[in-house]
């Protein structure tokens, strides 16, 4: 907990420069977290495993927040399950899609708002290692006032 802590200060930290500069902030990347149970296909059976452990997923929780960093696809998609970015090799995971959403686009809200569409791009990898999806997001310039505003809160 001490590297998230560490990290947690670190992302206020680059979003209240970005603010400062006249920039709004985003991080893409592997945070190694399913966050919610939307986050993670076998939710129940894994409580306490490394990834979604409460402690985990309460740090990650307070990473987000209205005036600070919104999980993206999340927002755009609250209620659905997915898109999950990992499958173990183990088993036939991949083939019955049960994976893990691990990788998140952590945005300012202003710019959580101009996203218009998420892709999740499922392959499959070499035999006995793990398999990830690429994700991509596309945002319109934010917020200008002839492009169109995703529905996402702030």
């Amino acid at each position: 907990m001490k590297f998230m802590s560490g990290l947690a200060r670190h992302l206020t930290q680059a979003r209240r420069s970005a603010a400062q500069a006249g920039r709004e902030y985003v991080i893409v990347g592997d945070f190694n977290i399913a966050n919610t149970r939307h986050d993670l296909k076998n939710w129940r059976s894994n409580q306490r495993t490394d990834g979604f452990l409460p402690e985990e997923r309460d740090w990650f929780t307070a990473q987000l927040g209205p005036r600070t960093l919104v999980d993206v696809v999340r927002a755009m998609h609250p209620d659905q399950d997915g898109p999950y970015s990992w499958w173990s090799w183990r088993g036939q995971a991949f083939a019955n899609d049960a994976g893990w959403r691990i990788d998140y686009h952590l945005a300012t809200p202003r710019l959580a708002r101009s996203a218009v569409r998420r892709v999740a791009a499922r392959s499959t990898t070499t035999p006995g290692s793990a398999t990830t999806a690429p994700s991509q997001l596309t945002t319109t310039r934010p917020h200008s006032p002839e492009q169109p505003r995703h529905p996402i809160a702030g």
